[in-house]
């Protein structure tokens, strides 16, 4: 039996319980930690190393510092000075993964080359992102489902965490690489948003906080054709909680962290997925045990119930069973992690990092000057050399 995967883990305070529960899911061992408030969670977490600084840390990992993987929980995650350091973990094979975009600073994008091709790839793909909604089990049961059900019209996401599981620029760019990957670069951007601090940076996806919602056009198959998409996210709710709904001329599909349902236009299930327990991902239906009444949330799935009261604390669907409880952000972590320590899982799809960070920050000005933007604007700032 192989030994469990040592991890050296930064991260911040508050996220002590998140990576406890992430590294016993994943079945891997923290050999070191440390936090930008200090080293001292080192010996919180059991970790027989402490951890001086991120840049040092990603320096000497895989060298004089024993670990096959960086795990970054940590909002003051990596930018443009760790980009040497970060290289060299990479060339060791060491995998480097983060909660947070890489680079969040559009400083950093416009003042130093994350596009161009070092060695073999290019150093904004050198940091893996960790549970991403479209590489989630549902959405890769979804794809054939998805190409069966043809061109979308419209889309609508929900990406919900608590401060632990990082900040609102994560929440948003989470959303944001779903919708790439579903309908391609965006053309515009317009957003809203709440409790930005304006004393903050106005260009770090990782120091913003609270609420936005975006909404987006992209290109339809024709030129006359057109799809609008809208993405809802937050950094303070109670839990975590991603899910879409995706309109067409083929009908609904709902789509969450453990199951999606396709309705056609007549009303009737054309596909369908659930998980069969709580982070176990199976292509399989799983039917309500004998005697066992249907939840309101499956009824909201098919679209015979509204939202409030698929989450209506007083429904039979309160407490789920294990055997329906959907992924939780530790199951989505550590699943994310652990196909990102595999060497025999598939290879990952090609980022769209370029594009979804072109976004986010094209939201983030958008909700600052009250104005529609455009994210190939910002896109044209990046630096490529």
């Amino acid at each position: 039996m192989d030994a469990p995967a040592r991890l050296a883990v930064w991260l911040d305070d508050g996220q002590e319980p998140l990576a406890r529960a992430i590294v016993a899911a994943a079945g891997v061992e923290i050999a070191a930690a440390g936090s930008p408030a200090g080293p001292d969670v080192a010996a919180r977490l059991g970790a027989p190393q402490p951890l001086p600084d991120l840049r040092s840390t990603l320096a000497d990992a895989g060298a004089g510092l024993d670990v096959q993987g960086v795990l970054v929980l940590s909002p003051q995650s990596i930018g443009v000075g760790e980009l040497g350091a970060l290289a060299a973990a990479t060339s060791r094979r060491v995998l480097v993964a983060s909660l947070e975009p890489v680079p969040s600073r559009l400083d950093d994008l416009t003042s130093a080359s994350w596009l161009g091709k070092v060695q073999t790839q290019r150093p904004i793909d050198a940091c893996r992102p960790l549970a991403r909604f479209r590489r989630s089990p549902a959405m890769r049961n979804a794809l054939d489902m998805l190409e069966a059900f043809g061109p979308i019209r419209a889309a609508w996401l929900r990406c919900e965490g608590t401060p632990a599981h990082g900040s609102l620029g994560a929440r948003l760019i989470d959303g944001l690489d779903l919708l790439h990957d579903l309908l391609g670069p965006a053309e515009t951007v317009h957003a809203a948003a709440t409790a930005i601090d304006p004393d903050r940076p106005a260009d770090d996806l990782a120091a913003i906080t609270g609420e936005i919602v975006a909404t987006l056009t992209h290109a339809g198959a024709t030129r006359q054709q057109g799809v609008v998409a809208c993405v809802q996210a937050t950094s303070r709710a109670s839990g975590w909680r991603r899910e879409a709904v995706l309109l067409g001329e083929a009908g609904v599909v709902r789509l969450n962290e453990g199951s999606f349902v396709w309705t056609d236009p007549a009303g009737k299930v054309r596909d369908e997925w659930r998980a069969t327990g709580r982070g176990t991902p199976n292509a399989a239906i799983v039917p309500n045990a004998p005697g066992e009444s249907e939840s309101p949330r499956a009824k909201h799935a098919r679209g015979e119930s509204s939202l409030f009261e698929a989450a209506d604390p007083a429904s039979n669907d309160a407490a789920p069973s294990p055997r329906a409880a959907p992924p939780d952000a530790t199951d989505a972590i550590a699943e994310s992690l652990r196909r990102l320590l595999d060497p025999h899982a598939a290879a990952e799809p090609p980022s769209n990092a370029e594009h979804v960070l072109a976004a986010a920050h094209a939201a983030i000005l958008s909700a600052r000057t009250r104005n529609t933007e455009s994210p190939a604007t910002i896109r044209r700032l990046f630096a490529r050399d």
